[in-house]
């Protein structure tokens, strides 16, 4: 189980690595604004298409093929962006790494619910993996500011590189396959998994907190430097969003799924969001800046081990892949989702902030969660 957590850290350590430098890298090669933005959504693009075929891949051929493969795509791709010469190359290279990216998420949280003892377990599983997944989104970002800052942007793909391969190899000896029997795949189905209330909440949760975290990312620095702040300010706001999120995830608060239920504490959660986004653009000095992006990672903490145990818990060992591969997929859909709408309603007459948009979105996203724990009574069956 350590050794799927790292993996976790490795996948997402490496996403998070690249947010300060793929966009100075693409307007390095000549890339005008509207191509640096086409290279910075590819790799989510990619991410989309990707974790359904994983998902497939997963429940058919076993969970250790396509993590393995996840790990070749990826490295492939983070050693060829020093290569490419062009836009359109970088362009290339970005698809092929967020396919990569696709196969170990989903492969990554299947392995970790394959691993659970028990499903009361399932809450504190996910939060020690939210809880790495946030610590990378405090170490990476940095870490890759200063290797750029002293070597140059190629070492970051070089290095993040050099760490998929040692991970991958590791993964190779130790990580051991699910055995499922293969009679009860043929009776797994997509239709079964978009029809199951359960995970119906897990993709709806999945949508909706990425489509607020989207739009946080997009318009909170520029909302910072408006306030007469330097950037450097909207990085330490953040770095307060990840420290809470991951304390939460990190204590024993993530295992309220396990006794409450896993309905509630993402409801609430969504709540806790939607204040936090709501009364944002209302706050202008530090100390209330602070206080609701910590608000915000109170119930980003709360959501994520919660709704992960949920689709663990709901989805059978033979579709668990689909049922993950679907999970990432509309989460990969809610990033892209948040910044475009975000931007149209920045864009248009409607006197309303993208951030109010961000909280409408929760707080829907809140009510249709209780709604499927009412018409269910919060008691799901395998699907």
């Amino acid at each position: 189980m350590s050794l799927v957590v790292w993996i976790v850290f490795v996948a997402f350590f490496d996403n998070f690595a690249q947010l300060p430098v793929i966009s100075p890298y693409s307007a390095a090669l000549g890339a005008d604004p509207v191509m640096v933005g086409a290279i910075v959504g590819a790799y989510s693009l990619s991410n989309l298409a990707g974790n359904v075929a994983a998902g497939l891949l997963l429940d058919r051929i076993g969970r250790r093929g396509p993590l393995l493969l996840g790990f070749l795509l990826a490295a492939a791709g983070l050693a060829l962006y020093p290569l490419a010469a062009t836009p359109g190359q970088l362009l290339s290279v970005r698809l092929l790494h967020g396919l990569g990216g696709a196969f170990l998420v989903p492969a990554a949280f299947t392995l970790i619910a394959d691993a659970r003892r028990q499903a009361s377990a399932g809450g504190a599983a996910m939060g020690r993996a939210g809880a790495v997944i946030g610590l990378a989104a405090i170490v990476a970002p940095p870490w890759a500011g200063w290797v750029a800052g002293r070597w140059g942007m190629p070492a970051v793909f070089w290095t993040v590189t050099l760490l998929f391969l040692v991970t991958a190899a590791l993964a190779g000896r130790w990580v051991r396959e699910t055995p499922v029997r293969p009679e009860r795949r043929r009776e797994a189905g997509w239709g079964a998994l978009l029809s199951h209330p359960g995970l119906r909440a897990g993709y709806l949760t999945a949508f909706g907190l990425m489509v607020t975290l989207g739009i946080l990312t997009h318009f909170f620095p520029t909302r910072v430097v408006a306030l007469g702040y330097r950037q450097a300010l909207a990085g330490a706001m953040f770095g307060v969003f990840s420290l809470v999120a991951v304390g939460l995830m990190a204590s024993p608060l993530s295992r309220l799924s396990d006794r409450a239920g896993r309905f509630r504490p993402v409801a609430t959660g969504f709540v806790l969001v939607a204040l936090a986004l709501v009364m944002l653009p209302a706050a202008s000095r530090p100390g209330g800046l602070a206080g609701l992006m910590a608000l915000y990672g109170a119930g980003f903490g709360l959501i994520f081990p919660a709704v992960n145990a949920l689709v663990a818990d709901v989805a059978t060992a033979d579709r668990r892949g689909r049922g993950f591969g679907l999970f990432y997929a509309f989460w990969s859909l809610g990033a892209i989702a948040g910044p475009l709408a975000g931007g149209a309603l920045a864009a248009s007459a409607l006197p309303l902030h993208p951030f109010h948009l961000a909280g409408l979105v929760a707080a829907a996203a809140a009510a249709g969660v209780l709604w499927l724990e009412r018409v269910t009574g919060g008691k799901l069956p395998a699907g």
